[in-house]
């Protein structure tokens, strides 16, 4: 028995790093750096959320959605890499959703989405459908959710579709077949000090859609 289990434990091996893995183990620069950054884009949110709050009464949104505080949080494990998120303005119920998310995703970018789902994508269903063409003159900065679920933000064609190829291929009335409604808006990173700009332009134009 003795000699059975010391065969079996003599045939694991311990993994094996490689050379740039065993680099990031001995880099304690990065973890620090990324601290910092972390910390950088969280005030960069909170401007953010700041300049929402005081556009609310210029946009034309429900004045419910506005009820709920802000809330920043943040992830190490969307895809494997850490996030920040801004939710504001935010409903986020069972039945029905309402939410503008700012959103940072470590590698790949910043991104606005409004998400619409129960009784404000029923109330505001046939409004947006008609009104999306008001965007069309830059059709190709926005991207509408194809996916069955709507908690994805990767702009992989599986999950968004630019809403320039949707109209092209006529299919935006499709959309109403959805359960919800997501679009989005992304800004690469290296424009990261224009998104407080960026997020209030964002949510005008998508304010636009529902009246």
């Amino acid at each position: 028995m003795k000699s059975s289990v010391h065969k079996a434990g003599a045939m694991s091996h311990p993994p094996k790093l490689g050379e740039q893995e065993l680099r990031y183990l001995q880099d304690t620069d990065f973890l620090s750096a990324k601290l910092r950054i972390q910390d950088s884009l969280r005030l960069l949110l909170e401007q953010t959320q700041k300049q929402l709050f005081r556009s609310k009464d210029l946009l034309a949104l429900p004045a419910a959605v506005w009820e709920t505080p802000p809330k920043i949080s943040r992830g190490e494990n969307y895809e494997g890499l850490p996030y920040l998120v801004l939710d504001y303005p935010r409903i986020f119920q069972q039945e029905a959703t309402f939410a503008y998310r700012c959103m940072f995703w470590w590698g790949h970018g910043f991104s606005c989405t409004l998400h619409l789902s129960g009784r404000y994508w029923q109330e505001y269903q046939q409004t947006i459908l008609q009104h999306l063409g008001q965007l069309s003159d830059k059709a190709d900065d926005w991207w509408l959710c194809v996916n069955s679920s709507p908690w994805e933000y990767h702009y992989r064609p599986d999950n968004y579709r630019p809403l320039q190829e949707l109209q092209q291929k006529q299919q935006l009335h499709k959309l109403a077949e959805n359960t919800f409604f997501k679009i989005s808006r992304r800004l690469p990173i290296n424009h990261y000090q224009e998104f407080p700009r960026f997020s209030l332009e964002t949510l005008e134009k998508l304010s636009g859609l529902l009246n």
